[in-house]
């Protein structure tokens, strides 16, 4: 199935998709899931092996267009490895995998009626309202980016 330029897969209960990766260094990786169910009020659980070792399920909420979910705190020893989805429910059509080291951040609190305009990066359209930032626009979508 084509979405625009990008070829997705669809996964139904049961299938499996397995992807060989190198991992360069022993650390801790996330798993970036980009996505679509087709409808937002229907969601699938899939469940992330690494070497056939089950490592969690995930709920992959319901969307009608993609959307990335990101599964973090994947270990991994140097090497080459499979890491493996399975469906265990519902239907997904996944676009792309991307399996990144995983790098701790400071939490951070934002005021957002005192720092709206001190980013860095800003894309979309955006309010605040209470103290809450939140995207508008049809549809919204954007991003807002700190620091380095």
């Amino acid at each position: 199935m084509n979405i625009g330029t990008k070829t997705t897969v669809v996964a139904n209960e049961g299938n499996v998709l397995n992807y060989r990766v190198l991992a360069a260094q022993g650390t801790y990786y996330d798993l970036s899931i980009e996505y679509f169910t087709g409808d937002d009020t229907r969601s699938a659980v899939v469940e992330i092996f690494v070497d056939g070792a089950s490592i969690c399920q995930t709920t992959l909420t319901g969307s009608a267009s993609l959307v990335t979910a990101i599964q973090g705190g994947i270990p991994l020893t140097e090497g080459q490895h499979t890491v493996s989805v399975k469906v265990i429910s519902g239907t997904v059509k996944f676009s792309e995998f991307q399996l990144l080291v995983n790098t701790p951040v400071d939490s951070m609190t934002v005021d957002f009626e005192n720092s709206y305009d001190k980013n860095v990066y800003t894309a979309g359209t955006w309010r605040v309202k209470d103290g809450v930032l939140a995207m508008t626009g049809d549809p919204a979508t954007g991003k807002r980016l700190w620091g380095d």
